[in-house]
């Protein structure tokens, strides 16, 4: 299968989940506030936050097991065998670790952390912290290793279908529950049972697909294992850091404001996120591809993928932005069912910095996939000194914008760091770091967040403005198309003449 088409069928699947999610967020959320109070959902947003918080230890590992998969997947199978095996070894451990840590931090009654917790309602969070914790242990830490093989494997798509069929279960189960009356603990344990049983086939599956690593248990070596889980650290300590600033940017705003913030800081966040989601669409069925490009030195290819994703990925997203601002406070209200008031300019600073994150995706993403972990730790570094130090200097006087503002300046310095990483690769390939293509997806940017500012600030006219910009960004659309190297465009209009033809 050629790039494009796994470029396309993993876009396709990837569609289909932001739609599902958008879904899950447009009927979760009325139903969790007609049956809870704000508070309760507010502390049910927290509950997964502190779980992530405490799986990040172990999504480090996975991620750079994941990104040395997608090179030995092509250089040497039976090594691949080996470092599968292996780390399903560390695995296991880090997930018992994690599991400990979490009822440490419970029996020191170190929950009190969490905004809008009270005597009454620790034992049922606790509870559901507790069970989403021993759900990793059984499932997701083991599971997490393994399903790094899709990718390299080019099936990508079927993996993220997969991924799509355990979330929708995962969003049944707690609006049944929810339905049926059922506190924060009740709900999460009809979730980590329909995840639960779910996995039973993902892990057949993974069976039959890869027999060649299975047993998974049988044939690792534990100084492999001690190895990659010790080159993973600083990845793991990455994501920690930036599951800190998401989470702690949360607490601090319960802290600093009040636990009503905390439900509309989440909820406002959660619909610039289905941007951030579109953004990754196209890029992440290529990152092995990516990988390939760079063993073979073949810069101009990654050049192209750049350029590419300019086109479709900031194009798209900067359009939906600018349209998506005439429609977003009607549908704000009815998602809330006006339980809940939108802040437009924490939306507006949140929109802007997801399409600088789409922007900087495939830089991320190229870098992520080597494991340039010294730059990665800057870019989280900078994320979260931008966004949590902008919060806390400005949060008391500013309220809620301020945590989005933050957002957008970690964003753009890690966009800053990402290109710097980036621009020295290409040159030692020979290549042209793609400008053009990269100012005219800029532009776009500026197009969208001029229409996102004026709507929060009240600017008289501003939805004229919203058609100026979506022309604008067409515009230059077009003219993105026009650098773009002539294969790849046949390549793309190849790809719109097939279905027809089919």
């Amino acid at each position: 299968m050629t790039i494009e088409k796994r470029a396309t069928a993993g876009s396709m699947a990837g569609v289909a989940g932001v739609a599902l999610n958008l879904i899950q967020s447009l009927l979760l959320v009325p139903l969790l506030l007609s049956v809870w109070s704000a508070e309760t959902y507010g502390l049910w947003m927290a509950v997964g936050a502190v779980v992530a918080l405490l799986i990040s230890f172990d999504t480090g590992h996975q991620n750079y097991l994941g990104n040395v998969f997608n090179r030995q997947w092509v250089e040497d199978k039976v090594a691949l065998a080996e470092t599968v095996r292996s780390g399903i070894r560390a695995a296991a451990v880090i997930a018992i670790i994690e599991l400990l840590v979490g009822l440490a931090i419970i029996v020191s009654r170190r929950l009190d952390l969490v905004p809008g917790l009270s005597e009454k309602s620790a034992v049922g969070v606790a509870g559901a912290v507790t069970l989403n914790l021993v759900f990793w242990v059984l499932n997701g830490s083991i599971g997490g290793v393994l399903v790094r093989l899709y990718a390299p494997a080019g099936l990508y798509a079927w993996a993220q279908w997969q991924g799509n069929i355990y979330r929708l279960a995962g969003f049944l189960a707690v609006v049944v529950a929810v339905s049926a009356g059922a506190s924060i603990f009740v709900a999460m344990l009809a979730q980590v049972l329909t995840w639960s049983t779910f996995n039973i086939f993902t892990f057949w599956e993974l069976r039959r697909r890869f027999p060649e690593v299975h047993p998974w248990w049988r044939g690792g070596r534990w100084s492999l294992a001690w190895t990659n889980f010790r080159a993973s650290l600083l990845l793991t300590i990455i994501g920690v850091v930036e599951q800190a600033a998401s989470i702690g940017l949360v607490l601090f705003v319960g802290h600093t404001l009040n636990p009503l913030s905390v439900a509309l800081f989440t909820t406002v966040r959660t619909v610039a996120n289905i941007g951030l989601q579109g953004s990754t669409i196209m890029i992440s069925p290529m990152a092995p591809d990516m990988v390939r490009y760079h063993v073979s030195g073949e810069g101009g290819k990654l050049v192209a993928v750049f350029s590419t994703s300019w086109l479709l990925g900031t194009s798209l997203v900067t359009a939906g932005l600018t349209v998506g601002v005439l429609v977003v406070e009607p549908l704000y209200t009815l998602w809330t069912r006006g339980a809940l008031a939108l802040d437009r300019q924490l939306l507006a600073f949140l929109c802007i910095a997801v399409a600088v994150r789409q922007w900087a995706a495939p830089f991320q993403t190229y870098l992520a996939g080597m494991n340039r972990l010294r730059t990665q730790s800057v870019m989280a570094g900078v994320r979260a000194a931008l966004g949590l130090g902008l919060a806390a200097l400005l949060l008391p006087q500013w309220g809620l914008p301020a945590a989005g503002l933050g957002a957008l300046a970690a964003e753009l310095g890690a966009a800053i760091v990402a290109v710097v990483a980036v621009c020295p690769q290409l040159r030692a390939f020979g290549a042209t770091f793609p400008a053009k293509a990269s100012i005219c997806s800029l532009v776009q940017i500026v197009a969208a967040g001029a229409v996102w500012i004026s709507y929060s600030t009240g600017v008289p006219g501003w939805p004229v403005g919203t058609v100026f910009s979506l022309g604008l960004i067409g515009v230059l659309a077009w003219r993105q198309w026009q650098v773009l190297p002539g294969e790849v465009r046949v390549r793309l209009l190849g790809l719109l003449r097939r279905p027809i033809s089919t």
